[in-house]
């Protein structure tokens, strides 16, 4: 059982339950591991008005840097009061359709308000999500099995919040449009959604070989614990990485040798069996699907521009490198993607394809950047609404009225297709 709280909303009310446990702690022997369903019943009353704890990761990539925790394998969940007294209706004619967010950062009370139930998903990343060994309890990729067992969890337990577990959107943006594009590729995910929003990121990258494959992920991995002592042998050095500190582990990882882990799947893998060329040759992806894919007009520049001091200065093509930083790494794979999809999908299986070209920021550094990586999502969660401010933007009356009518967009695929 757990306790939620209902909140006003815009002349709404919002049911909102934080940090609800979908899987046992993933500590201790079970770092590195697959998620474990929690296989009892919960005795006790669940506090679910505070929020929980974020999954490690760097500080870039977390609005809640200071609330950190290994233990984090939590969803959240906002309902629309649909009945008095702050209660949910029975009646299975009044289920929502229901949005499933593989990204735990963004607050979706403002979106609930729309008539849909919105869930965001703590997943683990970086080291503790994607280390991979030979042995089977450190198969890689666990951060991606995190999300399919949130999923499944929603599949079986969302009615009791009023949500229609046979009308479920997954969707996110950058990496966790990167997770929506796995898990239409994952066979161990076919089934557990409907409908699906990418927006700006898909898995499809090389023709010649993934991103990172089982032996690039080993040898990162063996790298870790030779500088940690660990030893030669896999099941030695697998326990010496899971008795070390959290934060020691990953601060290793993030400060001292940068790129040794990744948000990339590891295929050849039970979970992703082929790359996504691969899948969509052998049409052996989740094809029974409706989608929606988008990117922004210079996705490059705001990744770019903090990673290469050369675009501080007037040395440079500075519009022509964003473009083709943003092409490679966001544009053309989040393309090329829907395009390859709708190609292969049966011909229900709606296939959309949108630019995102509004909320020009303000001033020199922001007009250089333009509308860039990022700058769709506070429109999609109903940011203008609630704030004046947000990188480089000082929102306007048509900002609000703007936000508005796409969080009736992205609602309304999610209700009708």
């Amino acid at each position: 059982m757990f306790r939620g709280h209902t909140i006003s909303v815009f002349n709404n009310t919002v049911n909102e339950f934080l940090a609800i446990p979908y899987a046992k702690p993933p500590v201790g022997e079970l770092r590195f591991d697959k998620p474990k369903p929690i296989d009892k019943p919960l005795k006790t009353l669940i506090n679910a008005t505070i929020q929980g704890y974020a999954c490690i990761q760097p500080k870039d990539f977390s609005f809640n840097t200071h609330n950190v925790s290994e233990d984090c394998l939590v969803l959240n969940i906002w309902a629309p009061v649909v009945s008095s007294g702050g209660q949910f209706s029975t009646n299975t004619k009044n289920l929502k359709p229901v949005m499933v967010l593989m990204l735990p950062i963004y607050n979706g009370s403002i979106l609930a308000t729309h008539d849909v139930i919105i869930v965001t998903v703590n997943s683990r990343v970086d080291v503790f999500g994607f280390l991979y060994t030979n042995d089977p309890s450190a198969p890689g990729n666990v951060g991606i099995y995190d999300q399919q067992l949130a999923l499944k969890w929603v599949k079986q337990n969302i009615h009791n919040f009023g949500g229609n577990n046979n009308q479920i959107t997954i969707f996110g943006e950058s990496s966790g449009s990167w997770s929506v594009s796995l898990h239409i590729l994952s066979p161990l995910s076919k089934g557990l959604f409907h409908r699906a929003i990418l927006q700006s990121g898909a898995h499809l990258f090389s023709k010649k070989r993934p991103m990172v494959n089982k032996n690039d992920a080993l040898r990162d991995t063996l790298k870790l614990a030779k500088h940690f002592n660990c030893g030669n042998d896999s099941k030695k050095w697998l326990k010496c990485l899971r008795q070390l500190d959290a934060n020691v582990l990953f601060n290793f990882r993030n400060y001292s040798t940068k790129n040794l882990f990744h948000w990339n799947a590891i295929y050849d893998t039970h979970i992703f069996p082929h790359t996504a060329q691969v899948a969509f040759r052998k049409r052996q992806l989740n094809k029974d699907i409706q989608l929606l894919a988008g990117y922004t007009t210079l996705e490059g520049s705001s990744l770019a521009y903090p990673l290469y001091p050369i675009l501080h200065t007037d040395n440079v093509t500075k519009d022509a490198f964003f473009q083709y930083f943003g092409d490679v790494g966001i544009t053309c794979p989040t393309y090329l993607f829907a395009k390859m999809f709708a190609k292969i999908a049966p011909k229900h299986s709606n296939v959309y394809l949108y630019q995102w070209s509004y909320g020009q920021p303000d001033g020199a550094l922001g007009q250089m950047i333009g509308v860039s990586h990022g700058y769709d999502v506070p429109y999609v969660f109903g940011l203008p609404l609630v704030s004046n401010y947000f990188v480089f933007k000082t929102f306007t009356e048509e900002d609000k009225k703007f936000s508005l009518y796409v969080m009736k967009v992205w609602t309304d695929f999610a209700k009708y297709g």
